[in-house]
């Protein structure tokens, strides 16, 4: 993140401060603090400390220098200061770090090296593109689901892995619904929903 996102966050966050008005909490013990999301802990406001804030690990220090804001302005905003530094560290409130996003795209890009054409039967070809061919399926369970197959060449694996990935994580009624992948020994066979028109 830059130093400019850092100052744009902090204006937007001190003209929109909630009630309390970005002031620390004063804490039993008589220090002054504002809680992290990002750490789950306190943090004391401090005007001892170099940069206003003590308890600090070293990432959050050093988004902190970088940021260009003052001293004064840390100790008059801590609330502001910290939810920058969340938002810097963690991302917006409610969304996934990135491990975290990298972790479930590894978790979803699962692939069966066992035969597509035993679940499978082909029934004709779609189309061609340039990652591969798509062929209409028919599912050999109870359900019979007709479904499409994309053949991709081995080759491009570790391309089609990432969207198998993404695909797979995608869940909305406006997108294509993955279903599972195959490994052969010349191709990956990708099985999706098959949509009309």
């Amino acid at each position: 993140a830059g130093t400019v996102t850092a100052r744009e966050l902090i204006d937007a966050l001190r003209a929109e401060q909630s009630s309390d008005n970005g002031h620390p909490k004063k804490m039993k013990h008589g220090r002054h603090g504002v809680t992290s999301r990002a750490l789950g802990s306190f943090v004391s406001v401090d005007r001892e400390s170099v940069m206003g804030l003590n308890g600090l690990p070293a990432k959050f220090e050093e988004v902190l220098r970088s940021s260009y804001l003052t001293k004064e302005e840390v100790l008059k905003h801590p609330k502001a200061v910290m939810d920058i530094l969340d938002f810097h560290i963690d991302g917006p409130m409610g969304m996934k770090s990135k491990a975290t996003v990298q972790q479930d795209l590894l978790d979803a890009c699962v692939i069966k090296t066992e035969d597509p054409f035993k679940r499978y039967a082909l029934k004709e070809k779609l189309g061609e593109g340039g990652q591969g061919v798509v062929f209409k399926a028919l599912e050999r369970t109870k359900q019979k689901r007709i479904c499409a197959l994309k053949r991709v060449p081995l080759a491009d694996r570790k391309l089609v892995e990432n969207e198998i990935a993404l695909h797979a994580l995608s869940q909305h009624p406006n997108i294509v619904r993955y279903m599972e992948t195959f490994v052969t020994q010349r191709d990956l066979w990708v099985v999706l929903e098959l949509m009309d028109g």
